[in-house]
């Protein structure tokens, strides 16, 4: 519940009084879940520690699925910090977990996380393959909270190929999907993109509304990195109109 809530430091907390207390496919499972709010807050070097921790069990309990599962953990906490090498590899073991058991969801997780690493390589046609194929995934089984990132993944492409209107669309249709699911952190993401855009189209006032909109949500949600990235945003666009 405070996960949900974005309580990190009390989520991180309950997370880590439960860890002693519980064994086997459920501590991994718990360790993830540690894992991904200490990523949240910005302590990657942790984050990749519990994460491993998670890993060395699943090993030790022969769980494809659960070993899938850190290994996609893995990837993303590697992508983050330029290692993008290792996330490919690790995205490739656990692309091949999800399939021996048959995990449409974990499968549509690494294509995303995949076509991600793509982009940032500059590589934007594996980046859209990627992409749409998650795509697929998600509509089929009906995850909008994956959908509307994927939407705003493809805005950006379309940004970087210098279609703003195009892109422009897809970060609006993001945000759609994200408030009508009521996700928070999503918005704050698709707030952003749609800013970066109006930078780009010279609309600085708009621009700057947005992150201002953008920041506010992320200090909520306590994202770190994206909180950076708005106070880099903001200062763009003021220098935009002048001030």
């Amino acid at each position: 519940a405070a996960q949900a809530a974005y309580a990190n430091a009390v989520a991180i907390d309950y997370f880590e009084r439960l860890a002693p207390l519980v064994a086997g496919k459920e501590h991994i499972e718990l360790l993830l879940k540690l894992g991904k709010v200490i990523e949240l807050v910005g302590d990657w070097k942790r984050a990749e520690a519990v994460n491993t921790e998670a890993l060395a069990l699943a090993v030790s309990l022969a769980d494809v699925k659960c070993r899938a599962s850190c290994e996609t953990a893995l990837a993303e906490v590697a992508r983050k910090q330029g290692r993008f090498d290792e996330a490919l590899e690790r995205l490739d073991r656990a692309a091949r977990g999800f399939e021996t058991v048959g995990d449409e969801s974990g499968t549509g997780l690494v294509r995303h996380l995949a076509g991600t690493v793509a982009a940032q390589r500059g590589d934007y046609s594996k980046a859209v393959e990627n992409y749409e194929a998650s795509l697929v995934i998600r509509e089929r089984i009906g995850d909008k909270a994956s959908m509307g990132s994927l939407l705003s993944n493809l805005g950006i492409i379309a940004e970087y190929r210098g279609d703003y209107d195009d892109s422009r669309s897809l970060h609006e249709r993001a945000l759609q999907l994200r408030t009508d699911i009521g996700d928070r952190r999503g918005i704050g993401n698709s707030t952003t993109n749609l800013g970066m855009i109006a930078v780009l189209q010279n609309r600085f006032a708009d621009a700057r509304d947005w992150f201002q909109q953008s920041m506010a949500l992320n200090r909520e949600v306590g994202d770190a990195w994206m909180v950076a990235l708005c106070d880099h945003n903001l200062a763009n666009a003021t220098r935009g109109l002048g001030e």
